[in-house]
C-alpha cells in the first residue's frame, strides 16, 4: 500500500485542494487518513488475498475504497451522486471511474452489466429520503432484495457502514427493529465501526 500511496501525485493533490476551498467534502482530502481506513475495511473484508473480486461500491466520495481494492488486483464500479465536484476530482486524481448514481427509496440501482461478488457502502447516507425522513423497515427490505436480485452472484456479500443520523426519524444503526432485520437477512454487526455484513446477503 506504501507503494500505491508513493505513486500518487501529492503536488497535484495541494492544487486540488486550493481549487475546492469550502464543502463538507474537504474532510476527504485527507488522503492518506482515508487510504488507511479503508485499507482496514479490506483486510477485514479479506481483500488483500485471493481471486479478483468485482465489487460494486455505492457512494464512493473521493473514491479512496476502490482505489485500495484495485491495488489488491480487485474490479471495481464506484457509483455516487452527481454533482459533487470535489469527489469528481478526487476520483479523477485517484484514477478511478465514478459513476453518477442517485439512490433512491424503492428505485431499483442501475444495470451495470455485470454481478458483483460485494457490494459495499461506507458512510451512507442514501437512507435519507428526500422528505428528510429515513428509510422504513420495507424500504430497507426493498434495497436488499434488490441487491441480493440485481447485483450480487450468487453467494454474494453486502458490506454497509451506517452513520449517526440521530437527528432523522426513522430506523437506525442499533435500532432493534432494523438490526433484526439485517441480522434475518446474513448480517453480523461491528458495533464500533457501525458495519453490518452480510455474508451472504439472503
Amino acid at each position: 500500500m506504501r507503494r500505491a500511496e508513493r505513486e500518487l501525485d501529492w503536488p497535484a493533490l495541494d492544487r486540488l485542494a486550493e481549487a475546492h476551498p469550502k464543502g463538507s467534502e474537504r474532510k476527504y482530502l485527507e488522503t492518506r487518513k482515508w487510504l488507511e481506513r479503508k485499507l482496514d475495511a479490506a483486510l477485514l473484508l479479506g481483500l488483500a488475498a485471493g481471486p479478483p473480486l468485482d465489487i460494486l461500491d455505492i457512494g464512493t466520495g473521493g473514491g479512496h475504497f476502490p482505489y485500495v481494492a484495485r491495488h489488491f488486483g480487485h474490479r471495481v464500479v464506484a457509483v455516487d451522486l452527481p454533482e459533487i465536484a470535489l469527489y469528481d476530482a478526487l476520483c479523477a486524481w485517484l484514477g478511478v471511474e465514478k459513476h453518477d448514481v442517485r439512490v433512491e427509496a424503492r428505485t431499483p440501482l442501475p444495470d451495470f452489466g455485470r454481478r458483483f461478488d460485494l457490494v459495499t457502502a461506507f458512510m451512507l447516507g442514501f437512507n435519507t429520503k428526500a422528505d428528510g425522513t429515513l428509510f422504513t423497515l420495507d424500504d430497507w427490505a426493498w434495497f436488499l432484495d434488490d441487491v441480493r436480485a440485481n447485483q450480487l452472484k450468487p453467494g454474494g456479500r453486502l458490506l454497509l457502514k451506517m452513520i449517526r443520523q440521530a437527528e432523522r426519524c426513522g430506523p437506525k444503526y442499533g435500532d432493534p427493529e432494523l438490526m433484526r432485520l439485517f441480522a434475518g437477512r446474513g448480517a453480523r454487526f461491528l458495533e464500533a465501526d457501525r458495519y453490518a455484513i452480510f455474508e451472504p446477503l439472503r
